[in-house]
């Protein structure tokens, strides 16, 4: 390997694994216990290794100056108007994977999850970090959340769908039916502790997707349909979610109570924030206040908004919005392109996730983030190619598991 290639994978995987214990400890008790200057120093760090792998390692041309500047431009714009330094970060870690073999990236995610979802739990049952619960009084008949260590019970919930999507990738065609029985089951029991139907359900779909791809061969996503659907889930599922709250405003589409409350009330939230902050070209600082301030930090009310859709358009902005959109969509042709049916159906599960989360920017959950400058690179515009040629594209996939 050149030198200079592997310096620069051990400088991306620094940043990597800074990023990695970053963002968990912001999802912890650590946050709210520690100082604020040590997580800044940790936060910035990662883009000081970065900026050292873009001199020493980065080949810069016109074209690869250009989106940088205008993806970083955007990034920086939103830093000023809504504080969002984190946009920043997960934008230049995205852009810095161009060329690093996904699969080791993947691997390393893996480990950095595994590592500091036990640190945690384990600082949690030595008594080092508070367990946070959370009654679920209308759609689990008063049952209880655990966050063992964590802000929130979903913030290690949803890392369970990532590590299982990730296992299951890297072991390809070698997982057995025995490990997907486990994993199955490893799925439910933990559900029980953290109760986030949204990643449960998810992990089920993945697997079924998993066993159709993978396991029987039952599903290709050959053909020119198959490639228009991929590129347009973005827009169309922004499209429906949009749709979906114009109906709830008029009261066209009502939810119950009971198991559905939840959704019902982010429905009000979202009609909350469009009222509060409208859309914009650039996007507003939301101030959010979820129930871990409601429960234990002693806010007066609650807001949050979790529909990843209306987020990015509210928060970020019409102008990153579509911009984020047409990544995704570029992505998509990419992986079409290489023949990558598990990552697209892993992708997709994520598309629909959004409606009601936001995972468009959370690299421990989405690290598909990671394949975003490969699609820019390889992909260009999205110029749809005639069908023989595109299936001669899919056929020599450059690093499909599955063929």
């Amino acid at each position: 390997m050149n030198r200079f290639r592997k310096l620069e994978e051990v400088l991306f995987f620094i940043a990597l694994h800074i990023y990695m214990a970053d963002m968990y400890l912001e999802m912890s008790v650590f946050n709210i216990t520690w100082n604020r200057r040590i997580l800044q120093l940790i936060k910035y760090s990662v883009l000081l290794v970065l900026v050292v792998k873009w001199i020493l390692c980065e080949k810069w041309h016109f074209k690869k100056v250009l989106v940088w500047g205008i993806v970083f431009s955007l990034c920086l714009v939103l830093m000023v108007v809504g504080h969002y330094t984190s946009l920043l970060m997960a934008m230049a870690m995205v852009l810095s994977a161009r060329d690093i073999p996904f699969r080791k990236i993947l691997k390393h995610v893996l480990a950095a999850e595994i590592i500091w979802i036990l640190l945690i739990m384990l600082c949690c049952f030595a008594g080092l970090l508070p367990d946070l619960t959370f009654s679920h009084e209308e759609s689990f008949a008063g049952k209880l959340a655990h966050t063992f260590g964590f802000q929130y019970y979903s913030n290690w919930g949803d890392c369970v769908l990532a590590m299982i999507m990730i296992w299951c990738y890297l072991r390809g065609r070698k997982c057995t039916w025995g490990e997907l029985v486990l994993l199955l089951l490893l799925n439910h029991g933990l559900y029980y502790f953290h109760t986030v139907s949204l990643t449960y359900y998810g992990a089920y779909a993945y697997l079924f997707a998993f066993v159709l791809i993978v396991k029987t061969g039952w599903l290709r996503l050959d053909g020119k349909v198959w490639r228009a659907l991929c590129v347009s889930v973005p827009w169309v599922l922004t499209a429906l979610t949009l749709t979906l709250v114009k109906l709830y405003q008029l009261k066209i589409l009502r939810i119950p109570a009971g198991r559905l409350s939840t959704i019902r009330s982010r429905f009000e939230y979202t009609l909350q924030a469009i009222r509060t902050y409208g859309f914009s070209l650039f996007g507003h600082d939301i101030v959010q206040y979820g129930n871990s301030d409601l429960n234990y930090r002693g806010a007066a009310s609650g807001f949050f908004l979790d529909s990843g859709y209306m987020y990015i358009l509210l928060a970020y902005g019409t102008v990153f919005a579509c911009v984020l959109l047409y990544l995704y969509s570029l992505l998509y042709l990419h992986l079409w392109k290489q023949g990558e049916d598990l990552l697209i159906a892993w992708l997709t599960i994520f598309m629909f996730m959004n409606i009601v989360n936001n995972f468009f920017i959370d690299i421990p959950n989405n690290p598909l983030l990671f394949l975003m400058a490969d699609a820019l690179a390889y992909s260009g515009k999205l110029r749809f190619p005639k069908i023989g040629k595109a299936l001669v594209e899919r056929r020599h996939a450059r690093y499909s598991l599955l063929r």
